[in-house]
């Protein structure tokens, strides 16, 4: 199915959501966020002006109406718990390339290709927030030329780094384009080895777009799901090539826009489990009233754009049976890492041995990304 038709109909349900939210006051009140402000820290190694902090309290303040944990957002843009650890003097950042935003702790080998995957589609400049990584994550990222680094010792949430980010944001600058990826995502698009990830920023200008909405593609191998017999060499794009061509589904939630479910992930599930939420906005262009959100937009009315490319998501690597289990463990994901939870459960009681089936495809070059039913064409004329 390609990018849904629907939606002028979607925005009226919207625009009826936040209406009646509004009405009822259900939203979180703002006092908390008001106070963290009020004791803001506007020095440090991302210092920011009077106003430049008025302007970001007025954002989070309205994200609240969609994030009902934007205090936890306020937190990490307010405590500013981020130190410089090197950056790049006189960068050149080409205009029509978007600057990579990451946060990693002990991630080297996806890290590693992460980088050397964008440099070639075209990005020229990275910022990555480290999170206390030992693993020589730090040590590498630090002998890169494109890199800057700076570190934080607050602990990885979801919220929080909403905030950090956006104090990144607004030392880097708005009204340019971010590329804010997780260390496990490779942004890829049919004709990326000769289409250089300005396209996909010519093609946002063309139609006025100022997000580009995506979902996360999970990659997987032909064996296990997580293989615990890998040698130490694991070549993860040879291993993990195949996905879900058929499983994604696209459908409109009234509340926050275009939804994406499914995907082998589904199947390690139990029946009637809830699906996680597989859309993003990795690629955004920041403006004033912008706030950086993990899986939709925000201000909200940019949530509506067709999906052009893909994040490759490699998440089922043989490694990650233990950092699912250390993410259980210590519940700093969503309502308590409940979806890392509902996958170890179905992994233990071996509900599939592996991801792949008669519908999986094998990714042999960008071009075999068409085959997957809910992407748009970039080319085409209108929406698809």
């Amino acid at each position: 199915m390609k990018f849904l038709k629907s939606v002028g109909k979607a925005l009226q349900l919207h625009k009826a959501y936040r209406y009646v939210q509004r009405k009822r006051k259900c939203a979180p009140s703002g006092r908390e966020i008001r106070v963290l402000f009020a004791k803001i820290n506007r020095e440090g190694d991302l210092p920011l002006t009077k106003r430049q902090a008025a302007l970001w309290r007025r954002t989070i303040l309205r994200l609240r109406y969609m994030n009902s944990n934007a205090t936890l957002a306020a937190e990490g843009f307010t405590q500013n718990n981020i130190k410089r650890i090197r950056i790049v003097l006189n960068p050149i950042i080409p205009p029509n390339a978007p600057i990579l935003m990451c946060m990693v702790k002990n991630d080297l080998e996806r890290i590693k290709l992460s980088v050397l995957h964008h440099r070639k589609i075209g990005i020229g400049h990275f910022v990555f927030l480290d999170n206390g990584s030992t693993d020589g994550t730090l040590k590498w990222l630090q002998k890169q030329s494109d890199v800057d680094l700076y570190q934080t010792t607050v602990l990885h949430n979801t919220n929080r780094r909403i905030g950090l980010f956006s104090r990144l944001v607004n030392h880097y600058g708005l009204n340019r384009w971010y590329a804010f990826l997780d260390s496990d995502e490779l942004i890829a698009y049919p004709g990326m080895e000769t289409k250089p990830i300005s396209a996909l920023m010519q093609y946002a200008k063309k139609h006025n777009y100022t997000t580009l909405r995506t979902f996360m593609l999970d990659m997987y191998s032909k064996d296990k799901i997580f293989d615990e017999s890998f040698s130490n060499y694991y070549d993860i794009l040879k291993e993990n090539r195949y996905y879900d061509t058929l499983t994604y589904q696209e459908t409109i939630d009234s509340r926050y826009g275009i939804s994406v479910k499914g995907g082998p992930r589904s199947r390690l599930l139990a029946e009637g489990s809830p699906q996680p939420e597989l859309t993003k906005y990795a690629l955004t262009y920041m403006q004033k009233g912008d706030c950086y959100n993990v899986h939709r937009a925000f201000p909200l009315h940019k949530n509506f754009t067709p999906c052009v490319y893909v994040l490759l998501h490699y998440k089922f690597l043989p490694w990650d049976l233990e950092r699912a289990k250390q993410n259980v463990k210590a519940g700093l994901h969503y309502l308590g890492a409940v979806e890392y939870k509902r996958m170890l459960e179905g992994y233990h009681d071996k509900r599939v041995e592996t991801f792949k089936n008669e519908q999986s495809a094998e990714l042999c070059n960008s071009e075999d990304l068409r085959k997957i039913q809910i992407l748009s064409e970039m080319d085409n004329k209108g929406h698809g």
